[in-house]
């Protein structure tokens, strides 16, 4: 099964404060994409969901460069360092952490421990997401209350 996960085109450089969010929200939107990829393959076999798992970790690491090499808006750096840190956490959890479930939920070895440790993991992850993503959000409102636009709240709820 091979994914066809939207790649988003890099860019470093805006002249426009909308524009830039939107980029930003885009590569966001790629890595939720690549990740529900993976989730949505957990029926695969073994083979498969690791086809699905190197073709998502492509995607959220193209996604982080991209965030990686953008430059501020205007010098406005609050947004851009938000999301930095966030799409690095993005990268970190499914290099180091996606392969541990995907082992022990095609493992015919696993055992509770094994269970165990990926609740831990989980309950870290969500834990961190929610802070990190709170951070972006709070940076985000802010440079768009600074550059003089709102976001529609229907599709706000997309996100």
């Amino acid at each position: 099964m091979l994914l066809s996960l939207t790649a988003v085109e890099a860019q470093t450089t805006f002249t426009d404060p909308v524009v830039y969010n939107d980029y930003i929200v885009d590569q966001q939107l790629a890595v939720g994409e690549a990740i529900n990829s993976m989730m949505n393959s957990i029926f695969l076999d073994s083979a498969g969901i690791w086809t699905v798992f190197y073709q998502s970790i492509e995607m959220v690491k193209r996604c982080n460069v991209n965030i990686k090499n953008l430059h501020p808006f205007e010098d406005d750096t609050a947004f851009l360092s938000a999301a930095q840190t966030l799409f690095q956490y993005y990268e970190n959890t499914v290099v180091n952490d996606y392969p541990i479930f995907i082992k022990a939920l095609y493992s015919s070895n696993s055992t509770e421990a094994d269970y165990e440790e990926m609740n831990v993991i989980i309950l870290k992850h969500n834990e961190k997401e929610a802070l990190l993503d709170e951070q972006f959000a709070v940076a985000q409102s802010a440079f768009a209350a600074k550059h003089g636009f709102t976001f529609d709240e229907s599709v706000i709820e997309d996100y």
